[in-house]
């Protein structure tokens, strides 16, 4: 009998201390909710990226390892990088579309429902941008509130993206909010080598070629016209003109004319096709 009881007593030990454990597994469904997919996005706090489908495309939420919602399932994107600090959604039920930051815990990060959002991603680190009403906040990696601006690049080029202040003049931060080159430019570009191609010309006609310090080396306006960047190959700008692409050289000058459906230039030789 003895032996009999002290099994038991060893298996009720076992099973109680195996509760929280289990407490931490998650289920397909928590709460007498049914969700299509889960996934844990941040091992930490346990929180779970899950999916509903009520129609042809996914809603996704976030619960806790409890099974409680953070965030309800009407979200039709949800990104978060694994044991990020935070991550941006987008709802996409009602008109407009709007943005929003949430924390580790699922929570929102400042105002809810900007118009705008984007993650601007420089290798490993990245910026979190959001719009709304012309005026663009840009957030660290951990939620902090790195700077406010009036205009914003496309992408980040060599470790740079463009900003743009209530003057209008264009400088450019790099990867944690730094302004590395000042508000000193009337047209925003991207870098290819340590040479920044204007994305456009400015008002007067002027669009700077400029060195990684902010530094004009040349004018590419009288080359480029209306048109408008559309990528950097081997030293050599590609240019859009209506349904037409030129090529300028780093010097600014122009080395093809806007007749071309399509140009691709290969770097072994530097030749342009």
């Amino acid at each position: 009998m003895k032996k009999i009881c002290s099994i038991l007593l060893t298996l009720v030990l076992t099973l109680l201390t195996a509760v929280p454990a289990m407490a931490e597994i998650p289920s397909i469904r928590w709460q007498f909710k049914t969700y299509s997919t889960y996934e844990c996005i941040h091992n930490e706090t346990k929180i779970y990226k899950v999916s509903v489908h009520r129609s042809s495309e996914p809603e996704y939420g976030i619960v806790d390892r409890y099974g409680t919602e953070c965030l309800e399932p009407v979200y039709s994107e949800i990104d978060f990088d694994k044991n990020a600090e935070i991550g941006l959604v987008k709802s996409s039920r009602n008109d407009p579309v709007t943005y929003h930051l949430v924390d580790k815990h699922g929570r929102f990060i400042g105002t809810a429902g900007y118009s705008f959002g984007s993650v601007m991603r420089d290798g490993d680190d990245k910026l979190f941008v959001l719009g709304k009403d012309g005026t663009y906040v840009i957030y660290g990696e951990n939620g902090e509130k790195l700077l406010e601006c009036q205009g914003i690049g496309s992408a980040f080029s060599e470790n740079k993206l463009a900003v743009q202040n209530a003057s209008g003049k264009w400088g450019y931060i790099d990867s944690k909010g730094k302004l590395v080159i000042p508000y000193i430019l009337d047209v925003s570009g991207r870098f290819e080598n340590g040479v920044g191609f204007p994305e456009f010309a400015g008002g007067d006609g002027s669009a700077p070629i400029i060195n990684d310090k902010g530094e004009i080396l040349h004018d590419a306006g009288a080359a480029i016209q209306d048109a408008v960047l559309e990528k950097m190959e081997a030293g050599y700008g590609i240019y859009k003109s209506g349904d037409h692409y030129g090529v300028i050289d780093s010097a600014g000058n122009g080395v093809l004319p806007f007749d071309y459906l399509d140009i691709s230039v290969y770097p072994t030789d530097g030749s342009t096709e």
